[in-house]
This record gives C-alpha cells, structure tokens and sequence, in this order.
C-alpha cells in the first residue's frame, strides 16, 4: 500500500533549506516559517489576528519556486477547510489564491494548474475570474500559440461545473465560455495564412487592423452576430496587448451584453458613392477606386480608416510583402490592396449593385472594450461585421485610431 506523502512535513523540509531571512523582510514570516519547522502547523488566524498562512504564502511567492507554491497552496487549501465560515474562504483563498498567486504566476500553464485545483478542491470562484482568464493585459497569446488557450477554458468549464450553488447560473456561464470556445475554434480553423495578415496575430499588416474570419449557419441573426462580436472583443483581449489597457484592479469584466449593431449600406461601409465609380467605367472597377484620394472617403468608413490614421501605413513593398513588385504608384497599390480585401479577406462583392443582397454589412458599438479607448480618445474607433450569406461567412474588422 502506498503511504500518503505528509504534505507538512514536505513544507517543514522546504523551509528548513530555505534561508528565511532572504525570504521576507517581516519578522511575522520568520516566526512562523520557524514555527512550521518545528511540526506546529499554524492555523489561518492567531488569537492576536496575526495571519501565518498569509505570511508563509506570500514568502514563497517572493522565492520564485513555482512547484513549491502549488504545494503549499493546497496544504493551504486543507488548513482553511477545517474552518468552516465563509469569511475565512473570503479572507484567505481569495487574497492568496486570486491576487497573489496570479499576479506572480500569470502564465497559461499555472493558470490551468490553479483552475485544475479550483475544481478538484471545489474552491469557490471570486467574482473576477473573467479578469483573471479573459481581461488580464498578462495573459497574452498570439496566432501560433492560440490552441493553448482553449485548455485554459476547459479547465474553466470543469471548474464552473464542480462548484456548488445555483444550477441555471452554472449552465449559462457554461454557454457563454463554450461559445467563446466556439468561436476561437472557428477563427483557427479560417485564419488567414498569408502576408496579408501578421504572422503571429490576427492584425492586417502595416495597417494595424484586427481581422477575424468565422464560418456561420444559414440562419445567422443579430442575436447571433451580437454574441459573436462579444467573443470577438475578448479575443482581441487576449491576442493584442492593446485589446487591455486597464489597470489590474480585479473588477468585474466591461459588461460586454450592452453591445449593438445596426445595418449600414455598402457606400457607407466604402465611403463613397460606388454608383460614380460603377458608371465611370465598371471594367476598372478597383482602378478608378485605387485614383482617389483618400481624402475623398467619408471619416467613417473601411477606406478612410485604413489610409487617413495620424501616422498612415507605408506603402512601400518591403513593408507590404504581398504587393507584387511591378507596381510602383500609390494609386496602383491602394488599387491592388482594395482587390485583395474585398475580394479576398472581406468576401464583399463591391463592384455590382444587384449583388447586395447576398450580403449584410454591419457598424457594431465601440464603447466596450479597452481595444477602442485610445480611438475613442482620440481619432475615431470602428467595428464591422460583414456577412457574405453565399459563402456562409461573416468577417469582424475593428480600428482604433492613435496617434
């Protein structure tokens, strides 16, 4: 039969070879790492209201020793459950646990790590977990790595699943990230793999624009879109370094349910009047386009928002490897970059009227995600859905002008 491993005794042998001194500057740490040393296992609070465990955890954070952290939380985990009352799990899980520990701890493999013991020790989740998985500036990803990610969520499912309380909130938390799941598995499986889109993110090279490509049912409605757009903005969180301004301040995710979106027509989207461009010659379609200035595109459109910024792209061809050497103006470069978008990445027929209805196009709000603070503040921010019901496909591209 295999002996059970004394988890004190294995913290009373860390600490033993550990130089306390080193650990932490307080004297309470000391005393009390000494006092673990010496076979007294300290309760979570003494009658001074002195806090060991708190101490200890916070000594072992400063020491760097990843392993040994994950130990000493649950033999922590095992000391706060002789005491029964809510206010211990408040007071002393959820400051060690949620503020320390990932704060030190922030990448993907701990947090599944922590989430694992969540479930398995059935810990009660606090209520900023969505910051801790999805709005938390440290937990970046990009394209390459991305499938990582979605251990972490199924790590989050099986957590939510063993928690005790109330089962239809349990369910629709279990949708919410299941789709969110959903959707990080449909972009996966239609990025795009070409020098138009940045290597390691989801970003239109040189322009700075997140692009995202989903396939959709036959029947995709509003709901449908509003939610995907929600799925969308976390993505963002997690992709871009931008997609979280915010300071860590462990406060409940921006309230992403207040999104909307609303139909805009096809000039609206290009920001100009396609009829002039169809009727001056429909056979050099993009061409005519490409001459313009782009200047002459209204402020809130696709055209505007990808030449007008404060410090516009380069179109130069070392900077844009997808641009065929042979071309050598900007006219016949922005003409080449128009053709490749829509037709391409958009999936927008822009050149035949007739053709509008097979596809929807949609301006969503931009005052839920830390991706459009700096736009907001300062030139303009904007969030596009396109939807091509032919193909069955809605492509979501969202700028954020700064300077």
């Amino acid at each position: 039969m295999t002996e059970t491993p004394n988890k004190s005794q294995e913290i009373i042998d860390w600490f033993s070879r550990k130089d306390t001194e080193k650990l932490n500057s307080e004297k309470e740490a000391k005393k009390f790492a000494q006092a673990l040393m010496t076979g007294k296992i300290v309760a979570p609070i003494t009658t001074k209201g002195r806090e060991p465990l708190g101490c200890l955890f916070i000594a072992i954070m400063e020491s760097n020793d990843v392993d040994f952290a994950f130990q000493f939380l649950e033999f922590y985990i095992e000391e706060l459950k002789k005491k029964q009352s809510k206010t211990y799990w408040d007071r002393y899980i959820h400051y060690p646990y949620y503020r320390q520990f990932c704060n030190k701890f922030v990448d993907y493999r701990a947090l599944i790590k922590l989430l694992n013991i969540c479930g398995s020790k059935q810990i009660p989740l606090p209520d900023n977990y969505w910051f801790l998985c999805y709005e938390n500036p440290k937990l970046v990803f990009h394209k390459k790595n991305l499938n990582n990610y979605l251990l972490v969520l199924d790590s989050l499912l099986r957590a939510i699943e063993r928690q005790k309380g109330n089962t239809a909130l349990k369910a629709q938390e279990t949708q919410r990230i299941s789709s969110f799941k959903n959707l990080i598995e449909n972009v996966i499986a239609h990025q795009f793999n070409t020098n138009f889109v940045e290597e390691y993110s989801f970003l239109m090279t040189e322009f700075c624009m997140p692009i995202f490509q989903i396939e959709v049912g036959e029947n995709y409605k509003n709901e449908n879109l509003l939610q995907d757009a929600e799925n969308v903005l976390l993505l963002v969180a997690l992709l871009m370094y931008e997609g979280n301004n915010a300071v860590v301040d462990f406060r409940k995710p921006i309230p992403f349910q207040e999104l909307s979106a609303k139909k805009i027509s096809l000039n609206e989207f290009v920001g100009m009047d396609l009829e002039k461009v169809r009727n001056d010659n429909s056979s050099h379609f993009f061409e005519n386009l490409g001459n313009l200035e782009t200047t002459s595109f209204h402020s809130n459109s696709l055209i505007y928002h990808l030449f007008q910024r404060p410090y516009g792209p380069s179109l130069k061809n070392d900077r844009l490897p997808y641009l065929p050497e042979n071309l050598k103006t900007d006219s016949e470069k922005r003409t080449f970059v128009y053709q490749t978008l829509f037709k391409d990445y958009l999936l927008a027929d822009i050149e035949s009227a007739e053709n509008a209805d097979f596809q929807e196009i949609w301006s969503i709000s931009t005052n839920t995600s830390h991706f459009f603070d700096a736009g907001n503040e300062w030139f303009g921010t904007k969030f596009w859905a396109v939807h091509n019901k032919v193909e069955q496909k809605v492509t979501f591209i969202l700028s954020s002008f700064t300077d």
